[in-house]
């Protein structure tokens, strides 16, 4: 089963130098929902992975990791 990495996104972030504010306008929602992302508080709409994908180069599977039950 594939799980969200709220971390993967977490260290593309800090990697590409850009802020929780900065990468919440690019994708238009709230930094607040990018940290929760962040930390795996919520999840996310197809459209806001796909837009963090181009944002970032990678693709959407990027995102995952292989999760537990």
């Amino acid at each position: 089963m594939l799980k969200f990495s709220g971390n993967r996104l977490g260290n593309i972030r800090r990697n590409f130098g850009l802020s929780v504010q900065q990468v919440a306008m690019v994708i238009g929602v709230s930094r607040t929902t990018i940290s929760y992302w962040e930390v795996g508080e919520t999840t996310m709409k197809v459209n806001h992975l796909y837009a963090l994908s181009k944002l970032f180069k990678v693709e959407m599977c990027y995102f995952f990791t292989k999760g537990g039950k």
